[in-house]
C-alpha cells in the first residue's frame, strides 16, 4: 500500500486506494472517520464516527466505554444515549423538541451514518415504519 502526504494537513495521509489516514491518539495512522471527537460538554469523553464512546485518562490514554444492552451510558449519575452522544460530537447539540433517531431502526447500530437528530413525530413514525417492513 502507497501512502502520500496530504499537503497542508499535518498527520494526514492518503492511500493509495484513497484512504484518508490520520495519526491516532496512540500514534498509530487511523481512518480519518476513525478519530474520537470530544463531546462538547462532557470532558473528557469522546465520541468516533462508527459509534464507540471513548474515554481519555492521562495515565492510559483513550478506553472505549462499556454500554448497557439498551446503549445508554452513565456518566457522572446521569444516563445518555450513545446515538445521542455521537450526534452531539459530530453534528452539534439536538434541535429544540429534537432527539436521536436510528434511520435503520437498528438502535444497536450507533454509526454516524445511521443517526439524525428528530422530532418525537418522525421517531414514531420511523420505529412503526422498521416494525411493519423490517
Amino acid at each position: 500500500m502507497k501512502i502520500e502526504p496530504i499537503p497542508g494537513i499535518d498527520g494526514a495521509v492518503m492511500t493509495d486506494t484513497g484512504i484518508t489516514l490520520v495519526i491516532g491518539p496512540d500514534g498509530t495512522y487511523v481512518p480519518a472517520d476513525h478519530q474520537p471527537r470530544p463531546i462538547p460538554g462532557m470532558d473528557p469523553y469522546y465520541a468516533t464516527a462508527d459509534g464507540i464512546i471513548w474515554r481519555w485518562w492521562p495515565k492510559w490514554g483513550f478506553k472505549p466505554m462499556a454500554t448497557d444492552r439498551h446503549g445508554r451510558i452513565k456518566i457522572r449519575g446521569h444516563t445518555y444515549t450513545v446515538a445521542a452522544m455521537v450526534l452531539t460530537a459530530f453534528c452539534g447539540p439536538a434541535p429544540y423538541k429534537h432527539r436521536a433517531m436510528h434511520i435503520d431502526g437498528d438502535r444497536h447500530n450507533n454509526a454516524l451514518y445511521n443517526l439524525q437528530w428528530a422530532t418525537n413525530t418522525q421517531v414514531l413514525a420511523n420505529t412503526r415504519h422498521w416494525r411493519a417492513f423490517g
